[in-house]
């Protein structure tokens, strides 16, 4: 009796592993075939100037697309809006008003809608190819509209195609981008701070002469009262230092105490999240912290002669049992 409800059992458990392989294979099929087709749709129409809007929006490649944004798997809802993207490349001026229109129409598929807009303008810079007058001023307006966006995904995806168009348009850009420095929305403020640093390559560019007697009005923005704004001032200053040392070296002087004055554990924005049988502590400035040390990191790299590596090791010390998510490098003595 005993060796039949075991034979029973081990059967059934078999069956349910067999069963559960089965699925994840085809699972995994199916990802990777329309992983696959969706982007030869992108590459193929890429090649192609002659595709109609009209057509790929309700019919072929541009409706596979649209449909695959509703895929549970997110490897295809990604290929999808990388596909759209490049797939609105081989048509522009019919096709980008499209994803404009939809991007503000399609509230749950925004998120993926911008990436195939990121895709466009990514496209246009790598080229090094201009859009129309009408077509920046169109994407601008639609950009900036979303920069007080309650998702920070979307607005981390306006901050990237806004600071890729600022290495296209240099000139209209960063004028643009130094104005809404002092808006009254933090979200708007952070995310333009972000684009600067979308902007900044290890390239030479034309947008280095242009942003460089306008960097103070970014990175000083580290000492806002808003924690999102100063981490993005942060993280704008972490790419400067490891891209463009020569252009922040003279802020240094100022941005240094700026900057370790992150790296210190505030108690004001720790707070305790009562979870019923027991409560949580929540450090909101953890984030900020880290990208603080991990911009000090970069620094000791580029800008040694300017950095103290003892003036961190206290704050970091004290960042008690969050020690353990915050790095910073040891520096070796030269020999």
């Amino acid at each position: 009796m005993q060796i039949c409800i075991v034979y029973s059992f081990t059967h059934t458990f078999m069956s349910c592993l067999k069963f559960s392989l089965l699925v994840s294979f085809w699972k995994y099929m199916i990802t990777q075939h329309m992983f696959t087709y969706l982007f030869l749709c992108a590459y193929y129409n890429r090649l192609s100037s002659t595709l109609r809007c009209s057509d790929w929006g309700r019919s072929g490649r541009g409706k596979i697309c649209f449909e695959s944004f509703q895929s549970p798997f997110q490897e295809i809802k990604s290929a999808a809006s990388y596909a759209l993207g490049n797939i609105a490349v081989g048509n522009l001026s019919k096709c980008l008003p499209f994803i404009l229109d939809q991007i503000d129409n399609q509230q749950k598929k925004q998120y993926l809608l911008l990436h195939s807009l990121k895709e466009v303008i990514v496209r246009q810079s790598v080229d090094k190819a201009e859009f129309q007058d009408s077509s920046v001023e169109k994407i601008l307006k639609l950009l900036f509209n979303h920069c007080e966006s309650e998702e920070e995904g979307v607005r981390n995806v306006v901050a990237e195609c806004l600071g890729k168009i600022a290495l296209i348009e240099p000139v209209k850009l960063i004028p643009a981008l130094t104005v809404r420095t002092t808006s009254p929305a933090a979200f708007t403020t952070a995310t333009v701070v972000i684009a600067v640093k979308y902007s900044i390559v290890e390239q030479l560019e034309k947008i280095d002469e242009i942003i460089y007697p306008e960097i103070a009005s970014f990175l000083m923005l580290i000492k806002d009262q808003d924690r999102h704004v100063r981490r993005a001032a942060v993280l704008a200053l972490s790419t400067f230092a490891h891209n463009k040392p020569n252009l922040i070296k003279g802020l240094l002087p100022e941005l240094l105490p700026l900057l370790h004055d992150q790296t210190i554990v505030k108690q004001e924005l720790i707070r305790t999240v009562d979870l019923g049988p027991f409560k949580h502590i929540v450090d909101d400035a953890l984030g900020l912290r880290k990208a603080a040390f991990e911009c000090a990191d970069t620094l000791l790299d580029s800008c040694l002669d300017q950095v103290s590596p003892s003036s961190l090791i206290v704050p970091y010390l004290k960042s008690g049992p969050d020690a353990g998510r915050l790095q910073l490098k040891v520096q070796e003595p030269d020999e």
